[in-house]
């Protein structure tokens, strides 16, 4: 009878309904990661109104040459605009901005669809990992996230939106992951892949580790794999240019702002306290 009573108390405190502000970035990131689907609702239609309009022409009516050419033009521009908002781009994620979309691609996958807790989804590495994040055109449509361990990089959290699976973004993004790792100069890259996932990643080279311990997490088997790499052969290394070293994550290639501030001269401008 005691424990009966207080698992129906716990029951009852988890399903109390309280409210309240958000008032820092924590709270501004549950925003993000709350997922809401609009799947069944069109929320611009207005009752008893067509969407259809009644669209009068005036003036002369164009030959059927111009109607040709009109054609030509709008297809061609059609076709422009198709094509680049087909293209997939992948980054790293740079700033604040940056994070909540990787919060929002996440929620929706892991939250909405395989109904992950909030706290399992967002464990407390999401500030210490590089975030890359897959677009099709302009549209954040996938994330992926990696750690750094002494001998090797974990890489982790991928999340595809569930309207652009048919799409190569996956590929493009874990390839993105394992040239930055082996740029780093890295030589191994471990995952956990839910088990029905394991074929995805044996794509990539990776094979089971071989420990065969078994690990369930978040309501899923996963299995440990693990990806022999070469490094890059302009792996960054304590012989790298400095300037190389502190440019910006991912972004070695080009001068960076520091590059650009070493025109001025070390004149060590401390204030007087």
């Amino acid at each position: 009878m005691v424990v009966s009573d207080i698992a129906s108390r716990n029951t009852a405190a988890s399903r109390t309904i309280s409210v309240r502000l958000a008032r820092d970035a924590n709270d501004l990131m549950l925003v993000t990661a709350i997922p809401v689907s609009y799947t069944h609702l069109d929320v611009y239609k207005r009752q008893g109104v067509s969407s259809d309009r009644d669209i009068s022409t005036r003036g002369p009516r164009p030959s059927t040459q111009d109607q040709e050419l009109f054609i030509m033009v709008v297809s061609d521009i059609a076709s422009r605009n198709t094509a680049a908002s087909r293209t997939i781009s992948v980054r790293l994620a740079r700033d604040a901005n940056d994070l909540m979309l990787v919060t929002a691609i996440r929620s929706a996958v892991y939250l909405a669809e395989q109904d992950c807790p909030i706290e399992e989804e967002f464990d407390g590495n999401d500030l210490v990992a590089a975030h890359f994040i897959g677009f099709i055109g302009n549209e954040p449509v996938a994330c992926l996230r990696v750690r750094f361990f002494g001998e090797f990089a974990k890489v982790e959290r991928l999340a595809v939106r569930h309207q652009y699976r048919r799409s190569r973004v996956s590929f493009k993004l874990v390839q993105a992951s394992v040239d930055y790792v082996r740029r780093k100069g890295f030589r191994k890259i471990y995952g956990q892949a839910q088990d029905r996932l394991v074929d995805f990643w044996a794509h990539f080279g990776a094979k089971p580790l071989g420990h065969n311990r078994k690990i369930t997490f978040s309501d899923f088997s996963y299995t440990e794999m693990v990806l022999e790499i070469e490094p890059d052969a302009n792996a960054i290394t304590l012989d790298s240019d400095p300037y190389v070293i502190i440019r910006p994550e991912g972004d070695w290639d080009r001068p960076g702002v520091l590059d650009m501030s070493a025109g001025r001269d070390a004149t060590s401008p401390l204030r007087n306290m």
